[in-house]
């Protein structure tokens, strides 16, 4: 069993990578195919124990890849909304076929029992083959019924729903039906300006019309890998949490791309003030709405504060000026876009409000509270020409 276990693991990075290259759809049928032959070598290969463990080792490598490719079928056959219960009712079944399987050798392995020379029981050899054998025709059950897969159709080529509605934007789409091209596999990475692999970034290919292709996430590598139809040009765009997304007519072919380097951080920004005076070296300090540590700044010599922006969500900022001994909290909420804080730790509430000028830091609109112990008004801006806003 252990050097079984130690190929299966060792087979898990080899798998995905077949996967990407050849499709989950094959690489399940060549696992199942595999396994028989794996269980066929069990059967009539008994002579020595390298015989047999090579017989198990083959059988090892037809199970990683057919258990790799199973869960990659199951996510682009269901709806991005229900992966997680499609998941775990594959995990279910997977259980309860394992119990069954070993219930049914345990059965065989009893009705076939001998009495050795030395008075004790075992199971007939042929109780053995007859296991192997029932585990071939399994696995090739697995390949045929396997063979018949079909994708679905992309969702704008399905047909529309007898109620009227239409099918749920969050479903996967697929590139590949019947009589088209086969896929063609395109990898890449999100970038950093400073080189470092952004992972969770969303990458998604449209055609050059606006049709929906294909997306995907990156890992914790920063690498993505969309399903195309064809090589082309088409619409690549890139987001990620923190960053202004980006997006580009690019030429699109199998293998490697060009990595995306994200350009523009977005950010929480603004000035802290004592009276209307900046507080230089003053402290900022940003926690989750629900008390968790986000992060820490410290004002420049015009009070100026730069804070990574956050995923949105509600926060409470914090600026402590350690000289004077006063400190101030503000409650915000954030968004998808660059926002502006500003904060006076005498008053809570900054100057009249002005429009930061162009190119200025901390672009968008300068936040003013409602009261001294009241939330900020969280007005937030990714361009000029693009106010968008939420009260906290």
């Amino acid at each position: 069993m252990l050097p079984s276990g130690v190929l299966m693991v060792a087979m898990s990075p080899v798998s995905a990578r077949l996967i990407r290259l050849f499709g989950p759809r094959l690489i399940l049928i060549v696992g199942a195919v595999v396994m028989a032959v794996g269980f066929i070598g069990r059967s009539l290969l008994h002579g020595s124990v390298l015989e047999v463990m090579a017989s198990a080792a083959v059988a090892s490598v037809g199970t990683a890849m057919a258990f790799a490719a199973m869960p990659t079928l199951i996510m682009r056959a269901v709806p991005l909304t229900e992966t997680a219960s499609a998941n775990g009712l594959n995990t279910l079944l997977r259980s309860i076929g394992t119990s069954s399987a070993s219930a049914m050798v345990a059965a065989v392995f009893a009705a076939g029992m001998v009495v050795t020379p030395s008075g004790e029981a075992a199971p007939t050899f042929g109780a053995y083959q007859l296991v192997f054998w029932s585990g071939t025709a399994a696995a090739l059950g697995g390949a045929l019924i396997a063979a018949f897969i079909r994708r679905p159709a992309p969702v704008g080529e399905r047909a529309p729903s007898r109620t009227g509605v239409p099918a749920p934007a969050g479903e996967r789409t697929h590139v590949k039906v019947e009589g088209e091209l086969p896929e063609v596999l395109v990898r890449g990475r999100v970038l950093s300006p400073q080189g470092r692999p952004l992972r969770q970034a969303v990458a998604t290919v449209l055609h050059t019309d606006g049709r929906h292709v294909d997306w995907g996430r990156t890992d914790n590598e920063g690498r993505f890998a969309l399903a195309l139809p064809e090589e082309g040009r088409y619409l690549l765009v890139v987001s990620a949490d923190g960053w202004a997304p980006q997006s580009g007519l690019v030429h699109l072919e199998p293998g490697e791309t060009e990595p995306v380097t994200m350009t523009r951080r977005l950010l929480l920004s603004g000035r802290v003030t004592d009276d209307g005076v900046p507080v230089a070296g003053a402290m900022i300090s940003l926690i989750k709405h629900s008390g968790e540590y986000v992060g820490t700044a410290y004002a420049e010599a015009d009070g100026a504060y730069e804070i990574g922006l956050p995923p949105p969500g509600r926060y409470v900022l914090t600026a402590v000026d350690h000289a004077s001994g006063r400190a101030r909290s503000r409650a915000l909420s954030v968004l998808s876009t660059s926002t502006t804080l500003d904060v006076d730790l005498r008053t809570g509430i900054p100057r009249p409000s002005q429009r930061v000028p162009a190119g200025a830091r901390g672009v968008g609109t300068v936040l003013r509270g409602s009261s001294d112990a009241g939330p900020a008004s969280a007005r937030t801006t990714d361009a000029p020409t693009m106010p968008s806003g939420t009260p906290s």
